[in-house]
């Protein structure tokens, strides 16, 4: 064979084999992407399952909790324990299944433990709010401009208040417009609606509503030994060092009653918080379950971070034969 020929198969050779290693690097790094990515899609699928596993345990844990107790042996009544319902205070929560996931965390939020926003509006309590909120002594014309405001908006007729918002008011006010309320009973639709009545966006600045606030039931204070201390930091009287004395009491052993407050307080200052409170062991019929994902530390130098947001979902309890109903699904909402 000549030199020539012998020189072009060699190059064809070379060619070819050059050729065939960047196949082969090509398609191992898609072999490796397609790898990367189905691990990836399978971790996020066992997430997901584990997330969805919680919570239904939290679920029957409910349930579980709330039914009627075994009789007591004359051994047990000796002991005293923890009434189970209060252990729903936003608390990080072992879960009794077995097979509960390790790697979310579950924490079940009592809305006995919130303010409840209809009564709480209904009943105008909202002037020891705002001197709460706003550090200071409220003007009758501010206050009276609110209640004002608010009865307008709740009203079925157009028909403005001195200091009050109707149809003309709102039709300019952003995007949303005018949503008139047809009957005197109609309730709030949801929390944020609150933000839109004349001078109430105002009061809630900078205020998480559904990390203290509910729409749900008929009470019109909150059980303190339920309530986070986010919603205890909102009432009337009670300052952060009382705050905090309220919740290491509370899990050394339940308030049984408002008593141990006047050995917290001032007498002025218990006068205040006390109208907002009331003490009971039993909870209420719906409750807020927060699902976090436990997120290891690569360096064991680093600490884990306070969660500030989790999946959460209010539920409705319907007996203890029936799994709960769900009122709202929030896939990332505040914590209190």
């Amino acid at each position: 064979m000549p030199i020539k020929q012998q020189g072009a198969v060699l190059i064809l050779v070379l060619w070819f084999i050059s050729f065939a290693s960047l196949l082969i690097i090509t398609m191992a790094s898609e072999v490796k992407f397609i790898a990367k990515a189905v691990s990836h899609q399978t971790e996020h699928l066992q997430h997901q399952a584990d997330m969805q596993k919680a919570l239904y345990l939290a679920q029957l844990q409910l349930l579980w909790e709330r039914m009627p107790p075994e009789p007591k042996s004359a051994k047990d009544k000796n002991n005293k324990k923890k009434k189970p319902l209060l252990q729903f205070n936003g608390q990080a929560l072992k879960l009794i299944h077995p097979d509960a996931p390790k790697n979310i965390e579950v924490r079940i939020y009592d809305h006995a433990g919130r303010l409840n926003l209809r009564q709480f509006l209904d009943r105008l309590r909202i002037d020891d709010l705002l001197k709460r909120q706003w550090g200071g002594d409220i003007k009758p014309s501010e206050f009276q401009a609110l209640q004002q405001a608010w009865q307008d908006w709740k009203d079925k007729d157009d028909n403005k208040r001195v200091n009050g918002a109707e149809k003309n008011y709102y039709a300019k006010q952003g995007d949303y417009g005018y949503r008139p309320r047809n009957d005197n009973n109609i309730a709030l639709e949801s929390l944020d609606e609150v933000r839109l009545i004349k001078g109430f966006d105002k009061i809630f600045k900078d205020v998480h509503l559904d990390t203290i606030f509910t729409l749900h039931g008929n009470q019109n204070k909150i059980n303190i030994n339920l309530a986070s201390s986010t919603v205890l930091r909102f009432i009337p009287g009670l300052s952060a060092k009382a705050v905090n004395q309220i919740l290491t009491k509370r899990t050394e052993e339940p308030f049984t009653s408002l008593t141990p407050l006047k050995e917290m307080l001032s007498p002025s200052n218990y006068s205040k918080a006390s109208p907002w409170l009331y003490v009971s062991d039993k909870g209420s019929q719906i409750y807020t379950i927060a699902l976090i994902p436990k997120i290891a530390q690569k360096s064991p130098k680093k600490t884990a971070t306070q969660a500030s947001h989790a999946y959460q979902v209010t539920v409705q309890l319907r007996g203890n034969h029936s799994l709960p109903k769900v009122l709202r699904v929030d896939p990332y909402r505040r914590l209190p």
